[in-house]
């Protein structure tokens, strides 16, 4: 791992002066890429064999962290220039004994300067827009140069025409926080708090544009941290999806789909009304830009492919045949319809309710299911469209390995899987309240509040019983500390409440946590 001093370098307009939030961006998950390739009918990399992965604009390396730590096989890079981020990053990574990950301060035309291998996997989650052209035209030849035939690419950005009438929000930030004294943050929360005023007082700007209204309510619940990264940089640029296409068509780039994996399918995303329209479109990428323009689209998640692949490289029926099938969490209730976009999925009969019961387990490759004995009379064609969908509903996922099978149970020890996963939280969870947790099984993190969080953390090398004192000691110490940002005094003191939260966890959260191996009974 290497870093160096960045005060004085030229951000291109880019806020450095604080850092992003600790955030993990589960879009960007070796596996979930794959997979959207193959269902496309492309080749993609085998997130189950040795492969390269680079996260450019990496901010505090979280998500680069937790993937080296779901795939010990692989080899994880992250690249920032801003320097905070680098130290934060390698700080987590060296708590954790990841030799798997380097992080390196660079700007993207320094990249060449480093000793970087090819990439099966490039990946920047929200850097694109937010640059000048001069810096995307850098992430453009970084991806031409370094891309591995057959890899992929996963870009999200703000898009057009939708985020157009977001760029007024963006003008007033730029102008009401430039006549403010003091940091950064001082003058985007003073020029929030002017924009709020016009809102509340509603101004014209938002009664004639309630999209932006909708927004704008929104964004105010959001972290400070993303707000000043969203509107305070010198640059913000939304691109048409035509636009990012011809310019990656040019490097020789397929469009491969969309890594929020219902956008796959148009039932589950546009309306039936547009039809007849979408089937003049020409190409893939002419419906995806009719598309995007019905929606009024203000953000993508696309994922682009180099043809060509080599000896590492899976097939699609391959790919998806290989990997393992399952549902991250317990069925609650006897639920029998579930929306997959605006579409709604009939789980009480049939094959979908075939395949959900089939598979919920997470013992099946999908190869497996297919030739289940209970699902072959409905036939290959009804069995694979049920996996699709079930996936695009969230109810099922891709896996790498079978699901655990272990079950809450009193009188064991348990073990984070992970010591990245008990670095991190100690970095992160009382002061944003949250914190991730990485998979090997499924080959991504989960998210957890506060509470849950920390009761996951007090188990390890713990048993259950042990695990409600320790909960009480930790809210008042972490309470003297931080006068308890995330749980009011009055909950953390009240003995019902932490008796709730510790059975929620055991009832909840805790065979998720045992189903993806992220807890194990020793």
């Amino acid at each position: 791992m290497c870093a160096k001093d960045n005060t004085n370098r030229h951000s291109h307009g880019y806020v450095t002066e604080v850092p992003y939030t600790w955030s993990y961006f589960h879009y960007q998950s070796p596996v979930l890429l794959s997979y959207v390739a193959w269902l496309n009918g492309l080749p993609a990399p085998d997130p189950r064999g040795a492969f390269t992965h680079v996260d450019l604009g990496c901010g505090n390396g979280v998500t680069s962290n937790l993937l080296a730590a779901a795939y010990p096989q692989a080899q994880f890079y992250g690249i920032d220039f801003n320097a905070d981020h680098i130290r934060n990053a390698q700080r987590i990574a060296q708590q954790a004994d990841l030799k798997n990950v380097t992080f390196i301060d660079a700007s993207f035309d320094e990249m060449s300067q480093h000793d970087l291998p090819k990439f099966d996997y490039i990946t920047l989650h929200g850097v694109y827009s937010w640059v000048s052209a001069d810096v995307r035209a850098q992430v453009d030849t970084v991806i031409n140069t370094m891309l591995k035939p057959g890899g992929l690419v996963y870009l999200c950005y703000n898009t057009l025409p939708g985020a157009a009438a977001l760029m007024p929000v963006w003008k007033m930030m730029q102008v009401y926080a430039h006549e403010v004294e003091g940091d950064v943050q001082t003058r985007a929360q003073s020029a929030i708090d002017t924009i709020r005023q016009m809102h509340d007082t509603k101004a014209r700007f938002f009664t004639e544009n309630p999209t932006v209204d909708k927004y704008f309510v929104k964004m105010l619940k959001r972290d400070p941290r993303y707000l000043v990264h969203e509107f305070l940089n010198t640059h913000y640029e939304p691109q048409y999806f035509s636009d990012v296409a011809q310019t990656f068509s040019g490097m020789g780039l397929d469009f491969a789909g969309s890594a929020r994996v219902y956008r796959n399918d148009a039932r589950n995303f546009v309306s039936s009304r547009f039809t007849s329209h979408l089937a003049k479109a020409g190409s893939r990428v002419d419906w995806e830009t009719r598309s995007s323009f019905l929606r009024n689209e203000s953000f993508r998640w696309d994922v682009f492919q180099r043809p060509g692949g080599d000896a590492d490289a899976c097939g699609a029926a391959q790919g998806l045949d290989a990997l393992y099938i399952g549902a991250l969490r317990e069925r609650a209730t006897n639920r029998t319809t579930a929306n997959v976009g605006r579409r709604a999925l009939d789980l009480g009969t049939g094959c979908l309710a075939s395949v959900r019961n089939c598979a919920e387990s997470g013992q099946f490759t999908i190869s497996e299911l297919k030739a289940h004995p209970d699902l072959i009379h409905y036939g290959q064609d009804a069995v694979d469209g049920a996996i699709v969908d079930l996936i695009a509903a969230d109810l099922l996922q891709p896996l790498l390995a079978p699901l655990g099978r272990d079950r809450p149970r009193v009188d064991v020890t348990y073990k984070m899987a992970s010591s990245v996963n008990l670095g991190l939280a100690q970095d992160i969870l009382i002061s944003d309240g949250k914190s991730y947790f990485s998979s090997p099984t499924n080959g991504s993190a989960v998210r957890l509040d506060f509470a849950n969080g920390l009761l996951a953390c007090l188990l390890h090398d713990k048993r259950l019983p042990d695990v409600p004192a320790l909960f009480a000691e930790k809210l008042v110490e972490i309470g003297q500390m931080t006068g308890h940002r995330h749980v009011s005094q009055d909950n953390t003191q009240s003995q019902t409440w932490r008796e709730t939260q510790f059975d929620g966890f055991v009832r909840k959260y805790l065979p998720r946590l045992l189903r993806l191996n992220i807890l194990r009974a020793e």
